[in-house]
């Protein structure tokens, strides 16, 4: 489950002025239709029961704080708030990490991976948009 979907006192803790959105009236931006909730993921990323996203995120400095699933093809199912799902195909081929069966910790760095990028994008929004980007 997205990290800033009624996410628990961690996540609040480090969200850094970026809305964790406990009802659903609050998720304005990104649209419902465009805020995912839950996602495949990465089977050596499994680690907390939230899949974090470093909110904050800018480019080129793009990292991944835990993987998305890319086994079936490259691709990976997520669900959204407003109830659709979609498969959303890696464009970068560093997003594809082979199974490895040995636990992934800590934050992997992807300078410029476009991946990283478009699940920012869907995780959460600023509180404060005018303000420069701040980096967890």
């Amino acid at each position: 489950m997205n990290c800033y979907m009624n996410g628990g006192a961690g996540v609040l803790a480090y969200s850094y002025g970026w809305y964790v959105y406990q009802k659903m009236a609050e998720i304005v931006n990104p649209s419902p239709s465009q805020a995912f909730v839950f996602l495949d993921e990465h089977e050596d990323s499994i680690t907390i029961g939230y899949f974090a996203v470093g909110a904050g995120t800018i480019w080129p400095d793009t990292r991944w704080l835990q993987l998305p699933a890319s086994r079936h093809r490259g691709v990976c199912t997520l669900s959204f708030a407003d109830g659709h799902a979609e498969i959303k195909k890696w464009r970068d081929a560093r997003t594809l990490v082979p199974v490895k069966r040995v636990l992934f910790l800590g934050a992997f760095q992807q300078p410029q991976n476009k991946d990283v990028l478009w699940m920012t994008e869907r995780a959460s929004s600023s509180k404060n948009p005018d303000a420069p980007p701040q980096t967890p």
